[in-house]
């Protein structure tokens, strides 16, 4: 993969909150409304093969309530309004007592999310990675932990038609897609000990190392690798969005 220039990620607000998606992967309702049939099904074919402009393909995209396509995979209104909706949820907002212009501008930043989540998808499936031991189970409890109870989890997966094994297919898709990410930002979030010196340097010109090099050693690793990766899963993400083929159906896309 090519060097990512950390500049050219600046124009892509709401990026930057992707690590934390990556490491949240699958524990929101959000994630569950990607349902994989679509990903694989007779929408999907019918868009692609339909790439103009033409009335059959509107009409597919009117029938069935897409509101975006990225790389010829839709993305349906009904899976935009429940991620907006868990949105809302996350921070503590009345969805119904939003303003219609509010709302529209978490639909945005929400459809972005879901633009990215499918390329990732896109990507991981073309390219497969392997995924480390155990990953599909720390998914899994990481889905978990946002349920009261593990039959509350399966409930509201079913509701989604994630039963009779789907749920485990799905997780292994997500489980797929962080480690395709882990393994490009990989090269890009070592870090060396000649960075871990700058870094305590300056902490100690500042007078804030308040301890020894040696014991502040991991801290300094940890915090220099997270801002590497932040750095560096934006770069990834941009490149991708650069490369994709996203069309966005606004006319089927806005709350009036």
């Amino acid at each position: 993969m090519r060097g990512i220039d950390p500049h050219q990620t600046e124009h892509l607000p709401g990026l930057r909150k992707f690590p934390w998606r990556l490491v949240v992967y699958g524990v929101v309702l959000l994630y569950l409304a990607a349902d994989l049939y679509w990903f694989e099904g007779p929408l999907q074919r019918r868009i692609q093969r339909m790439r103009g402009e033409d009335g059959s393909a509107l009409e597919v995209v009117r029938q069935e309530g897409v509101v975006a396509t990225a790389n010829g995979y839709p993305i349906r209104r009904e899976e935009l309004d429940l991620a907006v909706d868990e949105y809302c949820l996350r921070h503590g907002l009345e969805r119904d007592s939003l303003s219609r212009q509010r709302i529209n501008a978490i639909r945005v930043g929400v459809l972005d999310d879901l633009v990215v989540d499918r390329l990732l998808w896109y990507h991981a499936k073309q390219t497969p990675v392997e995924v480390p031991e155990g990953a599909v189970e720390a998914e899994l409890a990481r889905l978990r932990s946002g349920f009261e109870s593990e039959e509350a989890m399966r409930e509201a997966a079913a509701k989604r038609g994630f039963g009779d094994g789907r749920l485990e297919d799905y997780l292994e898709s997500q489980a797929m897609q962080t480690a395709w990410v882990e393994a490009k930002i990989a090269e890009h979030i070592a870090v060396s000990e000649k960075e871990l010196l700058e870094r305590y340097e300056e902490l100690s010109k500042e007078g804030l190392a308040g301890e020894a090099f040696e014991a502040m050693r991991d801290e300094l690793e940890a915090a220099l690798e997270a801002e590497k990766r932040q750095w560096a899963v934006d770069g990834v993400i941009e490149h991708l969005k650069r490369k994709a083929v996203i069309r966005y159906f606004e006319e089927y896309f806005w709350v009036r």
